[in-house]
């Protein structure tokens, strides 16, 4: 019965019914990256059409303006400093080592109380410089004297809390969205399949004892509402399946489509027609792509994007048009203030943040990720709200894939489910 104390509690919020006032119920919410950074959570906020969409908000059910203005004096004081110090020495809130990953058995799980937990237990442990200048409002100074690597531990911890107090703030207008994704929450599915013998064990549920059972439950619940996408059906279902003494066949009527629900997340969504990949050269994939006319963005997506998309020999390759005008040709636009995104999976028009560094780790690992849109493949993260705890739950499937998690690379199901669709 391996894997079974890390789920204890993990579905108990998933399934009450809804006692949240929210606005715009029903309206889907916008795409946002998992794991965005506080410069891209700040130029959001200050989007015009955010501001209006917040302040027509229906009964908001947390004001986290101040810990955003805490967030945004913590960068300011952050870039303050940088100007002050050597190019070479220039401080950074991220970086590869520092991205966090959220595994699907310890997932993240963030609310406005939990904001303010961590907000208060910084409060009442942060060096009193820093305390002074990025809780109290003191001036700037033009130096520190704590080392780096303590001030950074500090920054980072407030700039946590602030990507927190952002994402909410966005996430809160759409709270009825999140609620209906609970259904697609696979870690019922996940907890299951890593038992190789649940089918026994269901087998002979009238014998488990009750805190056994208590286990059990809300796997096989979520196990349903990824098949049948309602929560209250299911809880219907598993009650006569009990009654029944029928637990097992239960499960085993929607085994499969949890199955292709878990699947989804790692096949492609959409298949593009023009990627070349033919016998006579097996260790190379080309994709036609829109010269950039910049030779700077140009390096960036041959460094990022060729450097990613290869695996044991084989090469995915863009084949820069220079003067390519027809439709569908795959392009990078640079949109300030925009959420990086593909316009459909399968898509040919990528959208960066213009004001973003082509530098910056994060600005290039999001290239890398997006040209993964392009090809097809979907993003294999889950995000949703849970009704009973009041807190948004998040989790990556797989924290070494690329589609999954600023940690992941490509990996051998990438190339297996490309050669699948593309090789000829």
């Amino acid at each position: 019965m391996r894997h079974l104390v890390i789920f204890i509690g993990l579905f108990v919020g998933s399934h009450a019914h809804a006692h949240t006032a929210v606005a715009q119920e029903g309206v889907d919410a916008p795409h946002l990256e998992l794991e965005l950074d506080s410069r891209t959570y700040r130029e959001l906020l200050e989007q015009p059409r955010t501001r209006l969409r917040l302040h027509n908000q229906v009964t908001p059910l947390a004001d986290l303006s101040d810990l955003i203005a805490l967030g945004k004096r913590n960068l300011d004081f952050l870039d303050h400093l940088n100007s002050r110090r050597p190019t070479d020495q220039k401080l950074q809130l991220t970086s590869p080592a520092l991205q966090p990953g959220y595994p699907i058995d310890a997932p993240k799980e963030s609310s406005p109380r939990i904001l303010r937990e961590r907000l208060a237990q910084l409060g009442s442990e942060i060096p009193a410089e820093l305390r002074k200048v990025l809780l109290e409002g003191a001036a700037f100074p033009d130096q520190i004297t704590l080392d780096d690597i303590t001030y950074l531990t500090w920054a980072r911890r407030l700039d946590g809390i602030y990507q927190g107090a952002s994402r909410w703030t966005l996430q809160e207008p759409y709270l009825a969205a999140y609620r209906a994704r609970s259904t697609k929450d696979v870690r019922g599915f996940y907890a299951l399949k890593n038992l190789p013998d649940w089918r026994e064990t269901l087998a002979r549920w009238e014998a488990l004892g009750e805190t056994e059972k208590s286990l059990f439950r809300p796997w096989l619940l979520g196990v349903c509402a990824n098949s049948l996408q309602d929560w209250g059906a299911c809880r219907n279902e598993m009650r006569r399946a009990e009654t029944d003494r029928a637990i097992l066949s239960f499960v085993e009527r929607h085994w499969s489509k949890a199955q292709g629900l878990w699947d989804s997340y790692f096949k492609l969504g959409g298949r593009r027609s023009d990627i070349t990949w033919r016998r006579d050269q097996p260790l190379l994939a080309t994709l036609p792509f829109k010269d950039p006319r910049d030779l700077a963005v140009k390096n960036w997506l041959l460094q990022n994007i060729e450097e990613e998309w290869r695996w044991l020999g084989w090469q995915l390759r863009l084949n820069f048009q220079s003067n390519s005008t027809g439709w569908g040709t795959t392009e990078v636009r640079f949109v300030p203030g925009a959420t990086p995104n593909v316009n459909r999976l399968g898509g040919s028009i990528i959208t960066m943040d213009a004001n973003q560094s082509l530098e910056e780790y994060g600005t290039q690992w999001t290239i890398r990720h997006e040209f993964g849109h392009v090809l097809g493949l979907p993003d294999c993260y889950i995000e949703f709200f849970d009704d009973t705890k009041e807190v948004m739950v998040s989790y990556q499937l797989d924290l070494d894939n690329l589609m999954c998690s600023r940690r992941g690379k490509i990996q051998q199901i990438h190339f297996d489910e490309l050669k699948r669709a593309y090789f000829r």
